[in-house]
């Protein structure tokens, strides 16, 4: 009688042994696949969406967008990419928190006048992105942008239609200018008050890509 209930607690305590090491060993499985999906996936790409920016020493910081390959939305890009300068006496470079769910975003802010480049690399496997060209002008690019379109505008209505120079030189104008965009909003403005105290600074071909044209300035 009590050899049988010494084998019955006997085989008790064992299936109790069975059961603790098979929910440890399920519990760090998990934890293992959830750290790789958070930090240990390796970058095969980084693609940004510009090459080269004009910037006076002046205006607000340019954002640019970046996407990495493979896409992983656990992925904490502030911290497992590393945003170099080659120069960050002239510019420097930081990750920004406007996150439009498949692109990333950084930011330039000029610092004094010169050129150099930026780029994007990759902490885990040491992969970069293509460098962009970075032109630092003192004052603000955007004013002299303006006043040259303005001399540019007033040749071609002295020697052509003025309503095709009109169309030709609002069509430059929009192509060089820098735009705004807010990190909440869907529109992009050519006037910073119309933006809102948020407001960053874009090329307005990255900004087309992704943003409307708001229907108060831009249109």
């Amino acid at each position: 009688m009590n050899l049988k209930i010494m084998t019955k607690k006997s085989l008790v305590r064992i299936l109790c042994l069975i059961v603790t090491v098979c929910f440890c060993v399920t519990m760090y499985g998990c934890g293992k696949s959830d750290e790789i999906d958070n930090n240990g996936y390796e970058i095969s790409a980084i693609s940004v969406f510009d090459e080269t920016l004009s910037i006076g020493t002046k205006d607000i910081p340019a954002v640019f967008r970046f996407t990495l390959t493979p896409y992983n939305t656990k992925a904490d890009v502030k911290n497992i990419i590393e945003y170099v300068s080659m120069n960050d006496n002239i510019a420097r470079i930081e990750y920004t928190d406007t996150d439009s769910g498949v692109s990333y975003a950084f930011k330039i802010i000029p610092v004094s006048a010169g050129e150099t480049d930026v780029y994007l690399k990759s902490k885990e496997s040491g992969v970069c992105s293509s460098k962009i060209h970075i032109t630092v002008t003192d004052g603000k690019i955007s004013d002299k942008t303006s006043s040259e379109n303005k001399t540019e505008q007033n040749s071609e209505i002295s020697s052509t239609d003025a309503t095709q120079s009109n169309i030709h030189s609002q069509e430059e104008k929009t192509q060089t200018d820098i735009v705004y965009i807010t990190p909440t909003g869907k529109k992009y403005h050519l006037s910073k008050s119309c933006a809102g105290k948020n407001a960053v600074a874009v090329k307005y071909n990255l900004a087309v890509k992704e943003y409307e044209p708001c229907k108060k300035c831009a249109e």
